[in-house]
């Protein structure tokens, strides 16, 4: 059975209580250059500076210093770097290592054979829809993948305007596929299902709603002998019509009538 190994970056850091601070990125930036950044926030905050190519974060309090040495005296905006609280250190530094975890990105990206619960008999069509074999399939791969836990668990200490992402294709044993997310920007506890991104094993799309744009099926060639009845199942519950479950090329679209497939090869 394929199991991808889970990633875990760092310790396990507790939640805090103090409100989100800014985290900027200047990627293989100089020490100026980060201090620069740090010193476009307002006076009397503080602000974490990341670079992702050097692997380091800067934290900065930032505040209005006054030069009493000229007439007349001057102000100036300072950015003082200081040692972050354990916790602080920790979390950002889970974003970088988010980032060089391979593959390099913000955006992760692999494919999993589904070795879960009924995975000698389920297929992409049985997870497409909300249901029981859907929540399997979720709660393993919260089992069973992760990249980004501790950045989730951690969100709450910083505005940064980087999304960590994970995704999954998750490969059933007949060929046919579907790809499951989490979006960090969005502190899902689950992954979610991504729409219309299933396929069939003959390849075909499978829909999670119904498209007023034309879309095409074929059934001809090798492949899972049960997808046509599937996919005339999944489609009479998106509301399409005139759908066969005896194989073949199909066209859909909507119509006057509604939405509608008509067969175009046998």
């Amino acid at each position: 059975m394929n199991r991808l190994l889970v990633i875990v970056f760092g310790l396990v850091i507790a939640c805090s209580t103090q409100a989100a601070t800014p985290l900027l990125w200047c990627d293989n930036c100089t020490d100026a250059q980060k201090e620069d950044m740090a010193k476009t926030q307002p006076p009397n905050t503080s602000v974490y500076i990341g670079d992702v190519v050097k692997r380091v974060v800067y934290a900065y309090n930032v505040y209005i210093d006054v030069d009493d040495g000229v007439r007349p005296p001057r102000r100036y905006k300072v950015a003082d770097r200081f040692t972050p609280p354990a916790d602080y250190a920790a979390a950002a530094m889970s974003y970088v290592n988010f980032y060089n975890a391979a593959p390099q990105g913000w955006q992760k990206s692999q494919q999993v054979h589904y070795d879960g619960p009924g995975s000698g008999d389920r297929i992409a069509y049985d997870v497409v829809n909300p249901s029981p074999a859907q929540n399997d399939l979720l709660d393993w791969a919260a089992d069973n993948t992760s990249f980004v836990t501790q950045v989730v668990d951690n969100m709450s200490l910083f505005i940064t305007g980087v999304v960590p992402k994970e995704q999954y294709e998750i490969v059933f044993w007949d060929g046919s596929r579907i790809t499951i997310e989490r979006d960090v920007k969005n502190m899902l506890v689950k992954y979610e299902v991504v729409q219309d991104s299933g396929r069939d094993s003959h390849n075909n799309t499978i829909l999670s709603k119904s498209r007023d744009t034309p879309v095409q099926f074929s059934f001809i060639g090798p492949g899972n002998p049960k997808d046509p009845s599937r996919w005339a199942g999944q489609m009479t519950l998106l509301g399409y019509s005139g759908m066969s479950a005896h194989g073949g090329a199909w066209a859909c679209t909507k119509s006057a009538a509604g939405h509608i497939c008509t067969y175009v090869q046998w």
